[in-house]
């Protein structure tokens, strides 16, 4: 048995080394023929034929290269896009800080643009202060403004927002103030109508409202009439502008009338406010211009 499987073995190689001498010696026969025949001969032809049949597999080959390589390219590109993305989504954050801040600069510049007309307006030695504290209850409308006897305030002061007048200081330390509100139910200032010089006071209200009372029934009141301080008592410059007449609501059959003012200065976004130190009076210059050709005209005469 081994010697016949042996013979086996032998008689295989044998016949692999026939057939490989075989398909040599036709690839020379091939070769020689190749090179002897015509464009137009046997195996130029057959060579086309499998260079048309193999073109598909080059272009998909083609087709799988150029595919690999977007790939990749795409996977670059999108590393750099995310990058790019982060650039410019902190550029932009950035750029909404930068405009957040000229916003509120320019608001800001809004605001005390109103007290700057009023200061010219009235010739007001003015102190600017922002408000730090406020009383959350309607019992007391009262803020705090980080300003105070540092800054030669004084209690009793007059304040002015942008618009026109917003309370009075009541109190003060070194470095800040509080200032008690037009409309807190504890305020009252002396009042004259523009049009009629009617007297009247404005006083607060729980509802935060402004009421103008004391009036007398013979003035007539209108919805319109500018309110200004008609300086009586003391406390308040006069012609300091407060507000204007919003609703007379005349009682039937009597002579009551409930008289609401809006305010020229609002209360409720207040940021800052002016404390006046002292204001020069309305006409001061004129009459004292008019005294002066009086006592001439006097002299003269005698």
């Amino acid at each position: 048995m081994p010697y016949g499987n042996s013979n086996q073995h032998m008689s295989g190689s044998s016949k692999g080394n026939i057939l490989m001498v075989a398909l040599l010696a036709l690839s020379l026969v091939v070769a020689s023929v190749y090179a002897r025949e015509s464009d137009e001969g046997i195996l130029h032809n057959v060579q086309d034929v499998f260079a048309v049949a193999s073109t598909p597999f080059a272009y998909m080959n083609g087709a799988i290269g150029s595919a690999e390589q977007a790939a990749g390219e795409s996977i670059a590109d999108a590393r750099a896009d995310a990058s790019s993305l982060t650039e410019l989504q902190q550029e932009n954050a950035e750029l909404r800080a930068a405009l957040a801040e000229a916003e509120e600069y320019r608001l800001e510049a809004e605001r005390l643009q109103g007290l700057l007309e009023l200061q010219d307006m009235y010739s007001f030695n003015l102190v600017t202060g922002r408000i730090i504290g406020a009383v959350p209850n309607a019992w007391d409308r009262v803020i705090t403004v980080n300003v105070g006897t540092k800054q030669g305030l004084e209690a009793g002061m007059p304040v002015i927002g942008p618009g026109g007048l917003i309370g009075q200081v009541i109190d003060v330390t070194p470095v800040t103030c509080e200032i008690r509100l037009l409309d807190d139910p504890a305020s009252g200032v002396s009042v004259m109508l523009q049009s009629s010089r009617g007297t009247g006071v404005v006083s607060g209200s729980l509802e935060g409202l402004l009421y103008l009372e004391n009036v007398d029934p013979s003035i007539n009141v209108e919805v319109g009439d500018v309110v200004m301080t008609s300086g009586m008592g003391g406390t308040y410059y006069a012609g300091l502008p407060v507000g204007t007449v919003l609703n007379v609501d005349a009682s039937s059959g009597t002579s009551d009338r409930t008289i609401i003012v809006a305010p020229f200065a609002s209360t409720g976004s207040l940021e800052e406010v002016s404390i006046i130190l002292s204001m020069a009076e309305v006409g001061e210059t004129d009459l004292e211009a008019e005294g002066s050709d009086e006592v001439v005209a006097d002299g003269e005469g005698a």
